[in-house]
Formats: C-alpha cells, structure tokens, sequence
C-alpha cells in the first residue's frame, strides 16, 4: 500500500489469462487504486481493497489506464477475471453492468441523434460518465433477477447514449 492509503504498488508481474487464451499482463511497479467502487456502494458490494474482486481489478484498471485494448473487452475481461477467481455470479453482474455502465470509454463513434442535425460521426477520445445512483439500483436489480450480461451491455449502452447526448446538445429547455 502506498503513503497515500488508497493506492497499491505491484511489487512482482501480475496476470490473467482469459477464456480465450488472451494474456493479460500488468507490468511491476504498476500502480492501481483497487477497484473503483462508488462510496455510497461501500457497504452493499465492498471497499476497493476487499472481496475476490481485488484481483480482477488491478488488470482492469491497467487497461483502462492504458488503453492499449478495447474498451469493451477491457470491461468484459474483468467480469470474466471476476467469475475465474469465485466471485458470486450475481455479484459479478452487478460489478460488471456499473462497470461497464459507469467506467470509463475511450475511443468510439458517436453519432449525434438529433432530428436537424448533420448525423456525422464523432471520434471520442474517452468518456466518463457520471455514476448515477437511480441508474445503478435499476442495473442491479435487473442482474440480481438474472439478466444477462448482453442484456445488461445492452440497458447500460442505451443509457450511456443518452448520457453522451446531454453531453452533446445539453439538457432540453423548452421555451414559451
């Protein structure tokens, strides 16, 4: 653990060799932050620093830190960590749809959806969406139901839309 309490140094190599295969290498001297858990989630799921998910978390955040893969593999390949390592199928869903609800997206298309605009393509660096607590009790009550992981991407996608398109074009006003 590093002075600051909250950050970790990898003091050898660390990997995960995915279902595919794919190694996952985090380098030594690396630096993460555990997993990035909103505070208010805490008590519900655990710190950053407990739980088998502690594992999965520090390639995760590697990779996001790097960018040096998809990011949509990126945020499915610590679901994946997650379930090699015996982390509740349950939990790992509903860790899994915040992640990739709330994580961090780097470089994707976005086209606007507006009715009078040029609908031309964007290239977006990356994106963080604010977590939003409403979005995340819906995500985890649908995971805890049994959804399925597309079926959470594909909730978390439609959602993250308009997140990016508030971004984009602001919030509506109406005028009288």
């Amino acid at each position: 653990m590093s002075d600051d309490g909250r950050t970790a140094t990898l003091l050898a190599q660390f990997a995960y060799i995915d279902p595919n295969g794919k190694h996952w290498d985090v380098p030594t001297g690396t630096r993460v932050d555990g997993a990035s858990i909103p505070w208010p989630l805490w008590s519900i799921i655990g710190s950053p620093w407990t739980g088998r998910y502690r594992e999965a978390s520090v390639v995760h955040d590697y990779f996001c830190d790097t960018k040096t893969a998809p990011w949509k593999l990126v945020h499915r390949n610590f679901y994946t960590a997650m379930l090699a390592n015996q982390v509740d199928g349950i939990q790992a869903r509903i860790m899994y749809a915040a992640v990739y609800r709330f994580g961090p997206r780097w470089d994707f298309e976005y086209t606007p959806d507006c009715p009078n605009c040029a609908a031309v393509p964007h290239r977006v660096d990356q994106f963080l969406p604010e977590f939003n607590q409403a979005e995340y009790d819906a995500l985890e009550a649908r995971a805890r139901g049994g959804a399925s992981v597309e079926a959470l991407e594909a909730e978390a996608d439609a959602l993250f839309r308009k997140d990016i398109q508030k971004q984009e074009i602001g919030t509506p006003v109406f005028i009288r």
